[in-house]
């Protein structure tokens, strides 16, 4: 239930509380009753006199004074009922027309919207409650209503104000809400301005604060490792490459191939067989593996080379890396009989907590040396049909 135009509302049951409908308050169900935003117009009205007798051939002239302020601005009319002792016609109608004009906005917002911390390259939009509490609406010009971007402006560009402006402005004694963003592209405490300026430029000030640490910055050493010759039979062999952050918050890093742990806020879309996926066609529909489960009777295609897959396990597929620091990975690499000789290489997806990394995965060249892989031919059939043969002579 609702006592303010929707501002606040109540339980039913708390509303009927200490009423004689308190017992039956769990068996009622939502009611609707339309009641005028505007005072009585008993109260608006002074007739003077009210009442009185007028004799014979005489008239008696009633003032009527009008009170506007508690009035939204506008014309208005309605009638005053003259009820009189003439018997074909003891109640007459008077129609009267009220307009209403100067009453002033007064618009109230929070004291301070407070987005709390981001990072930066991140963004967060919050929805702000104005009232205006006045009997005169704040309005964008003299044609209409709406607030655009000539009547909102912003005093920090780590702020936004309503993306497409507030199309009813903020009409006398009424509530509206718009979103304000936070977008913050430099560290640091931010605090600004969003003003609203109406047609007669009156002014209202929203007041915005946030801070933003620099993000994580993900580098690679190198991002590209050579594994050199992999021969089949040999003991496996260490190959190692330093996950560092350059910038100035902890890096979140996870190898999903070998790590089921997860990054704060993690989007990519990727799995355990350590690859992201996104495709440019039309009507591709995105997914995601939320944890990187392991898969259960699923088919995992593979962008490496086919037999291939020549990283055995990672020392530490997953942690935090500070500010300044790196960590050296150790992958363990071999090659097996399973295998196709040649140049290859393995892409080793990382998702990181980086919100614009330079590299999405490192590289791991390798070559699989032929010896000691029995090579195999393959054919369609072992029955060859020459067909009919028939010879010719030569002629001079």
């Amino acid at each position: 239930m609702s006592t303010d135009k929707g501002r606040t509302w109540s339980l039913l049951e708390n509303a009927l509380k200490g009423s004689n409908w308190e017992s039956m308050a769990k068996e009622l169900t939502w009611g609707i009753t339309a009641r005028s935003a505007n005072p009585d117009w008993s109260d608006m009205l002074e007739l003077t006199p009210k009442s009185g007798t007028v004799r014979k051939g005489e008239m008696q002239t009633v003032e009527v004074s009008a009170d506007g302020s508690k009035l939204v601005n506008g014309t208005y009319k309605f009638s005053i009922k003259l009820q009189n002792n003439q018997s074909d016609n003891n109640e007459v109608k008077i129609p009267v027309s009220y307009s209403v004009k100067g009453n002033e906005p007064s618009v109230v917002m929070p004291k301070i919207v407070d987005f709390g911390s981001l990072l930066v390259g991140q963004t967060k939009t919050m929805t702000v409650e104005a009232f205006n509490e006045g009997y005169g609406s704040f309005r964008g010009s003299q044609w209409g209503a709406a607030l655009y971007n000539g009547n909102i402006t912003v005093s920090n560009e780590n702020f936004r104000g309503p993306k497409n402006g507030i199309p009813s402005g903020f009409p006398a004694r009424a509530t509206t809400t718009f979103d304000v963003t936070f977008a913050p592209t430099s560290g640091g405490s931010h605090t600004g301005n969003v003003i609203f300026t109406d047609a007669d430029g009156r002014e209202v000030r929203l007041v915005v604060q946030g801070s933003a640490t620099e993000p994580s910055k993900l580098t690679l050493d190198p991002a590209t490792v050579d594994a050199g010759m992999l021969n089949v039979g040999d003991e496996p062999s260490i190959v190692k490459f330093k996950v560092g952050n350059a910038g100035k918050y902890p890096l979140e890093y996870v190898f999903p191939k070998f790590s089921s742990e997860t990054v704060s806020g993690q989007t990519a879309k990727n799995h355990k067989f350590g690859y992201t996926v996104a495709s440019t066609l039309e009507g591709y529909n995105e997914f995601a593996y939320d944890g990187n489960p392991d898969l259960i009777g699923a088919t995992a295609v593979q962008f490496e080379a086919p037999k291939a897959n020549f990283i055995l396990s990672l020392n530490s597929p997953a942690g935090i890396v500070n500010p300044g620091e790196s960590v050296e990975i150790s992958a363990t690499v071999q090659a097996n009989s399973g295998m196709d000789a040649g140049q290859t290489f393995n892409n080793l997806a990382i998702i990181t907590n980086d919100p614009a990394p330079e590299h999405s995965a490192v590289r791991i060249n390798a070559v699989i040396d032929g010896a000691g892989l029995v090579p195999g031919v393959a054919l369609d059939s072992y029955d060859l049909d020459a067909g009919d043969c028939q010879g010719h002579r030569r002629g001079r």
